[in-house]
C-alpha cells in the first residue's frame, strides 16, 4: 500500500516541472545543443548567415565585373590578324595574279569586295602593216603628144606638140614624127592592211573583305584567311615608285594602273596613176586647119619611117588607159605603255 501511493505522487508532479510553452525549440535529434540558434536575433525567425548579402547571394559574388565595365575574356580572331596599312598606303587586301590573255577574275570566296586592278610585265609586239592600191579610176587617154625628131627611128627629139580632139595648127616642122597617147587624171584608192598583235601582261586583282570580330594586336585587324583563287597572305599598295615598309609587307613589285595602246601604222597612200595607153588614132595633116585630105593616120606609139612635114593635127579616136598606182611605204608606229606606277608590297613569309 505504501508503494502505490508513491507512484501516483510522482505522476502528478511531472507536468509542473516541464511547461511546454516556455521551452525553446530544440535542434533535430543528434544536433549539438549549442547550435540551437540561441544567439539569433529575437525578432528573426530564421538563422542569420553573415556571408549572405541582402539579396540572398553570397558576399562578393555579384556580377559587378560585367556591369561596371570590368575585364571580360576577348573572343579570339577566327581568321588571321593582319597588320594595318601604314599612313598613305591602301589595303591590306587579298591578291589574284592572272594572265592578261584570260578573262579577268572576279572577287569572291573569302574576299568578295572588288577594290582595284593593276597591271605589270607588259609585252607588246609592233603592228604589222601593209599598203596597196585599188585599180585606177577616172583616167583618160583622150589626148596625144606628137614629137618631131632629127634622127631615123624618132630619136633625138627636137620638139613636141600637144594634140586633142580639136584641130590644132601647132605641129609644124620637118623630121621624123611619132605619136603617143598619154594617160591623164584619175586616182587609186589606198588599201591599207594592219594587224595589231595581242598584248601580254600580268593582271593584279585586289579584293577586300569585311573585318571579323576577334582579338588582334593594337596595330592589326582580324580578317578572313584568303582562300583560293587568292594567293596566301595580304598586300598593300601606294601610288608612285617607292620602297616597301621595313616590316611585314616587304615583297615589292612595281605595277601600273593603266595600259595605253597606241600601236598602229603610218598612213597608206597611192601615187598618181602611171602607165600608158593602148590604141587611139591621130590625124596628121600636111596643111593647116585639119582638112583631112593629105594626112597620116598615126596610131599610138607609131613612128613615121621617113621625114615628113605637117602643119595641123587632131585626135580622131581616144586610146584606152593601161595604168596603175604605186603605194606609199608604211611602217609600224606607236607603242603599248604602262602608265601610273603603283608600288605593291606583300607578305613574303606567307607565300
Amino acid at each position: 500500500m505504501r508503494t502505490t501511493i508513491s507512484f501516483l505522487l510522482s505522476i502528478q508532479l511531472l507536468p509542473a516541472c516541464s511547461p511546454v510553452e516556455d521551452d525553446p525549440s530544440r535542434d533535430p535529434p543528434g544536433q549539438p545543443a549549442d547550435d540551437d540558434g540561441a544567439d539569433a536575433p529575437a525578432d528573426s525567425g530564421t538563422t542569420a548567415d553573415p556571408e549572405l548579402d541582402d539579396d540572398g547571394g553570397a558576399e562578393g559574388s555579384s556580377d559587378e565585373s560585367s556591369s561596371d565595365g570590368g575585364d571580360v575574356d576577348e573572343v579570339p580572331c577566327d581568321g588571321m590578324c593582319v597588320a594595318t596599312a601604314p599612313p598613305q598606303w591602301q589595303g591590306p587586301a587579298a591578291l589574284i595574279r592572272s594572265d592578261g590573255s584570260v578573262p579577268a577574275p572576279s572577287c569572291g570566296t573569302s574576299h568578295p569586295l572588288a577594290i582595284t586592278t593593276l597591271f605589270s610585265d607588259l609585252v607588246a609586239a609592233p603592228a604589222e602593216c601593209e599598203c596597196g592600191c585599188a585599180p585606177a579610176e577616172d583616167v583618160a587617154c583622150d589626148n596625144a603628144q606628137a614629137t618631131v625628131s632629127d634622127g631615123l627611128g624618132c630619136v633625138d627629139a627636137s620638139a613636141t606638140f600637144d594634140i586633142d580632139a580639136g584641130c590644132t595648127n601647132a605641129p609644124a616642122g620637118t623630121g621624123y614624127w611619132s605619136v603617143e597617147f598619154l594617160p591623164q587624171g584619175g586616182e587609186c584608192a589606198p588599201i591599207g592592211g594592219m594587224s595589231v598583235p595581242e598584248i601580254d601582261y600580268a593582271r593584279w586583282t585586289l579584293c577586300g573583305a569585311n573585318e571579323l570580330e576577334g582579338a588582334c594586336a593594337e596595330s592589326e585587324t582580324c580578317t578572313p584567311m584568303p582562300l583560293a583563287p587568292f594567293e596566301p597572305g595580304m598586300c598593300i599598295w601606294i601610288d608612285g615608285d617607292v620602297p616597301c615598309p621595313t616590316e611585314r609587307f616587304t615583297e615589292r613589285q612595281l605595277a601600273h594602273g593603266e595600259i595605253v595602246d597606241t600601236r598602229g601604222c603610218s598612213e597608206c597612200t597611192c601615187g598618181a596613176p602611171e602607165g600608158t595607153c593602148e590604141g587611139g588614132v591621130v590625124q596628121m595633116d600636111l596643111s593647116a586647119n585639119c582638112p583631112g585630105g593629105l594626112s597620116w593616120e598615126a596610131e599610138h606609139g607609131e613612128c613615121l619611117a621617113g621625114e615628113s612635114y605637117f602643119e595641123s593635127a587632131r585626135v580622131t579616136q581616144s586610146a584606152t588607159p593601161i595604168v596603175s598606182c604605186a603605194p606609199s611605204p608604211v611602217a609600224s608606229v606607236g607603242s603599248a605603255t604602262l602608265l601610273g606606277p603603283v608600288t605593291v608590297c606583300c607578305e613574303p613569309e606567307l607565300r
